[in-house]
């Protein structure tokens, strides 16, 4: 995946508790999209195949998150992962 920015001039910024996001965006909770069946979060797990190009599910470990409890994206890993969507 591959994440370019959107020129100032041709996105229309709102405030936020956040700060200034383009209009089109909303401030969820992680929590509240995990209820929904939108996040799937799951306990940590060994895994050392991964990628650093954006092929597959980002991949959030301990070292992802700064003393703050911000998350912290500049060394992000993904997996490549098989889901069973049913019949």
């Amino acid at each position: 995946m591959k994440i370019e920015a959107i020129p100032a001039e041709a996105t229309r910024f709102k405030e936020t508790e956040l700060g200034p996001l383009p209009e089109e965006w909303r401030v969820v909770r992680l929590g509240d999209l995990w209820k929904q069946g939108i996040l799937w979060i799951k306990n940590g797990f060994s895994q050392g195949d991964f990628n650093e190009q954006g092929s597959g599910v980002p991949h959030l470990r301990p070292f992802n998150v700064n003393e703050w409890g911000e998350i912290s994206l500049p060394q992000i890993k993904y997996l490549r992962v098989l889901l069973d969507l049913g019949p």
